[in-house]
């Protein structure tokens, strides 16, 4: 989440760790704030190994220097199905929902 008035999404992009990884974003803007949804698209996505960024949300600064804003991770919701959430291979069919811990 954060305040559309200050920053604007324009692009994200893959970052070295997630090179073979393919994004998809969207924005949902309420008025009030925004919100990135942000998803890897690929259907056999290869085993994440070492330390870095997933990928890079790229911004449009829009606000005066006298305004900020939070980019606010969210954590998964289960109820409103929404949040910060990694999906890894699950058994059967599907995935299973694992929660990132959120400082």
């Amino acid at each position: 989440d954060f305040d559309p008035r200050v920053i604007q999404v324009v692009s994200m992009t893959r970052a070295p760790l997630t090179s073979q990884y393919a994004w998809s974003y969207s924005i949902q803007s309420t008025g009030v704030y925004s919100r990135a949804r942000i998803a890897a698209v690929n259907l056999d996505p290869p085993t994440l190994y070492g330390e870095g960024p997933l990928f890079w949300l790229h911004v449009r600064v829009l606000g005066t220097p006298d305004m900020s804003t939070t980019l606010d991770l969210r954590e998964y919701m289960a109820v409103t199905g929404g949040g910060t959430s990694i999906y890894v291979p699950g058994e059967g069919s599907g995935t299973s929902p694992k929660t990132v811990p959120l400082p």
